[in-house]
């Protein structure tokens, strides 16, 4: 038999410049594939995403955190509920917001940049990152937007043959 492993990543941008995005994202993922990441990237990502945690931990004691979330926390009963159904089937941890920050803290140390690289390759290399890239790329879009300040909904054109 054979196994299948999905990579998903979602990316945010301006309708009508998806594909350009779509183009930079791919590109900087087939980077990081091959090249990996340096400490000093490895390090900002840690203290950006670490404060985020501990400032969430602080701000909602009263909610819950976990691996699957980051550091959305879930903070009302139903928030709480769908965490606990998203998270269990795959064994992601889900605890009080303050113990999962001091969880983190502590392992924060533990972390190996060979390590993190090495599971960048694994994860992306098939993007092309090192040999030759197989897989797909599939991009989606909602089909309409809200207008800022109109608040009506606006569609979002079909790309053409060339995109």
């Amino acid at each position: 038999r054979e196994g299948v492993s999905v990579t998903t990543l979602t990316v945010m941008s301006e309708p009508l410049r998806w594909a350009s995005t779509a183009q930079d994202v791919l590109q900087e993922v087939r980077a990081v594939a091959r090249l990996g990441i340096d400490s000093e990237e490895l390090d900002l990502i840690m203290r950006m995403t670490m404060s985020k945690i501990e400032e969430t931990a602080k701000a909602q004691p009263w909610s819950y955190m976990g691996t699957l979330s980051g550091y959305d926390a879930a903070s009302t009963s139903r928030d709480i509920v769908e965490a606990l159904i998203a998270s269990a089937p795959a064994g992601h941890l889900l605890t009080k917001a303050d113990a999962f920050n001091q969880t983190l803290q502590k392992a924060r140390g533990q972390i190996d940049l060979g390590r993190v690289n090495e599971a960048c390759v694994q994860l992306l290399g098939h993007f092309g990152g090192v040999g030759e890239p197989c897989g797909r790329v599939v991009v989606s879009s909602p089909a309409f937007m809200l207008d800022e300040v109109t608040g009506r909904r606006v569609p979002i054109g079909l790309p053409d043959a060339a995109e």
